[in-house]
């Protein structure tokens, strides 16, 4: 946006450090959103990928706060390392399960292949689905990533998504919005109050309310401004 401010890049040492903090507590609640965009953009940049288009979101999982694989994630990856994906493979077994096997292929030659598995019932529709799931799980697979896809998530008891680096709530105990553009001047320093106000009062409420999209709106500003 042309009414945000350049800042100086991370130093390296702070990113070193975050990198290693992360892969010890393998926890990123124990980051501050500061660190956790460093470590964010860390992560795409070591990927080759564009971070503003956010192609990792984050999600707790048995307890810890972790990046998943959103479907830019795998289809920027498809495009970077030329890979293709062959022509799924269905078959029906015992006229019961609908399976899909879809096969990965990288230009020097290596393969990798994901299975997916379904009800007969409904095998349109969800054949599709699992299609989808199948062709971004072995994206990752093929290119050496652990982390889960975005379609695995609905199926995993307790996992809870967000879209910010930020307790999804923070935004209760503001009072007024004086306080919402106080703390966002806290994540985001180089930008004025001024700035940050025009932010705010440009900003569309979302099912009426504008305090949780202040909270989104802030969280991209800082993945711009990195």
């Amino acid at each position: 946006m042309s009414n945000i401010l350049p800042i100086e890049p991370a130093n390296p040492s702070s990113v070193e450090e975050v990198l290693a903090k992360t892969v010890v507590e393998g926890d990123l609640s124990k980051l501050s959103p500061k660190e956790r965009v460093m470590y964010y953009n860390a992560v795409c940049n070591s990927l080759g990928l564009n971070p503003l288009t956010k192609p990792f979101e984050l999600i707790r999982l048995n307890g810890k706060l972790t990046l998943y694989a959103r479907k830019d994630c795998t289809d920027q990856l498809r495009k970077l390392h030329h890979i293709s994906i062959d022509s799924p493979q269905t078959q029906v077994l015992d006229g019961q399960v609908f399976v899909v096997t879809v096969t990965a292929r990288t230009p020097d030659g290596r393969t990798d292949t994901d299975v997916g598995v379904v009800s007969i019932k409904g095998v349109t529709g969800e054949a599709l689905c699992n299609l989808i799931k199948s062709k971004r799980r072995v994206t990752l697979s093929i290119c050496g990533m652990g982390f889960l896809d975005e379609t695995e998530t609905p199926t995993i008891p307790d996992a809870v998504t967000q879209s910010t680096f930020f307790d999804q709530e923070v935004w209760r105990s503001w009072k007024t919005p004086m306080d919402a553009i106080e703390w966002a001047h806290e994540q985001l320093p180089h930008l004025s109050e001024t700035e940050l106000w025009q932010e705010f009062n440009n900003l569309s409420a979302v099912n009426g309310k504008k305090i949780p999209a202040w909270v989104e709106k802030v969280n991209s500003l800082m993945l711009e401004s990195r």
